[in-house]
């Protein structure tokens, strides 16, 4: 679709809009990050407790606190990446259809999160694209983009939920070895059920990663189907691409520490298909 002047894009606001939506991201991770390590922690607090002497007690009540702790970290985690997906989506569809981004809906988001993007202006942006395909914005060019996007995410999903269903194999066998270790009925049972609810939620959180990347995986498909439709509409674009963009936000965060340390060979399986590298 061809956009009047006054509506061409800002390249300074499109990059405000990146850089925002990546502090932000940074910064919902580093939550989600610290959630989740503390949350595991209590598999590793409650055997400890029952080795070392003396009273158990304030140990195990420690690993049900940092469970509590991390369920609130995580509350304010989904908060953040609530307003992050919000800016990765105007950013996706500014940079791929040419729209200028909603400058209401950024002023809302620097107004509530005034203090984590403070520093927004110093965020130093990649100097390698995003995206693989360049090409002036389009319907076409959004789901090309939007299908090497769901691509990267599906195998990076995949990854994270192999990393962990092995961590949760490791730490099942937890509540086995505090039937031993305990002195008490109260202290075994009091023990066990934190570690299988920790063990559970672990084990929900590899279930949720397998589910994003087959979502993501389908995804891809589709995008592909209507990246070869040479009368794709705007219309049509839009919907594939804020159905991924759903099924992104409904999936846990990824990492980007997995991101890094699979970029090199992610890149090169990448570039065996039609788009070229990334």
């Amino acid at each position: 679709m061809n956009h009047p002047p006054e509506q061409s894009v800002s390249l300074t606001e499109t990059k405000r809009v990146e850089a925002l939506a990546r502090v932000l991201f940074s910064s919902a991770k580093l939550r989600w990050g610290w959630a989740v390590g503390i949350s595991y922690s209590a598999v590793g607090i409650v055997p400890v407790a029952f080795l070392l002497d003396g009273e158990k007690w304030p140990a195990l009540v420690a690993a049900a606190v940092v469970s509590l702790v991390a369920a609130g970290l995580r509350w304010w985690s989904e908060a953040v990446r609530g307003d992050a997906d919000r800016l990765h989506r105007m950013h996706d569809i500014s940079v791929n259809l040419g729209q200028l981004p909603d400058r209401e809906v950024v002023a809302d988001v620097e107004a509530r999160r005034s203090r984590l993007t403070a520093g927004a202006e110093t965020v130093g942006l990649p100097q390698l694209r995003y995206f693989e395909a360049t090409d002036t914005p389009s319907p076409h060019l959004l789901v090309v983009n939007m299908r090497e996007s769901s691509w990267w995410t599906a195998q990076l999903a995949d990854t994270a939920k192999r990393i962990v269903y092995i961590i949760t194999s490791v730490a099942s066998v937890v509540p086995f070895c505090l039937l031993v270790l305990a002195d008490s009925v109260l202290l075994r049972a009091y023990g066990i059920t934190i570690c299988v609810v920790v063990l559970m939620d672990m084990f929900h959180l590899g279930v949720s990663y397998g589910r994003l990347s087959t979502a993501c995986n389908s995804a891809f498909s589709e995008f592909g189907a209507l990246a070869k439709d040479d009368a794709l509409s705007e219309r049509h674009a839009l919907l594939a691409a804020t159905n991924y963009h759903f099924i992104r936000r409904g999936g846990p965060l990824v990492p980007d520490w997995l991101w890094r340390i699979r970029r090199e060979k992610l890149n090169t399986v990448w570039g065996q298909f039609t788009y070229g590298r990334r």
